[in-house]
């Protein structure tokens, strides 16, 4: 989903401007970067809760669950992985949301 997306921006990009250079595309490399580190967050999210099944892990995972449980906007990075990253608020995507889910 990512390269079709992709592809289709610079395929719009390239149809829309008959000169191309740098500029065309900065608008697109400052949207993908942040789309990208979006995904990351959603990745490292994903990881901690699902992917750790040492006892840390397990116990990380058992308070992340019981939080989300009771706070439901915490479950948010849930909705990056199927409605897309650009969907959600740039707070989901920071650390401090990271460790309000994961912090001892």
């Amino acid at each position: 989903a990512i390269t079709l997306r992709d592809v289709r921006l610079v395929r719009d990009l390239l149809i829309e401007h008959q000169r191309w250079s740098s500029t065309t595309f900065s608008t697109y490399g400052e949207e993908r970067n942040e789309r990208m580190r979006r995904v990351m967050c959603t990745t490292r999210f994903a990881t901690t809760l699902f992917a750790r099944f040492d006892e840390n892990g397990i116990i990380t995972r058992a308070r992340a669950m019981s939080r989300m449980a009771t706070r439901s906007e915490l479950g948010a990075l849930f909705m990056a992985g199927l409605a897309g990253p650009e969907t959600l608020p740039p707070e989901v995507f920071t650390n401090e949301f990271y460790n309000a889910i994961f912090a001892p």
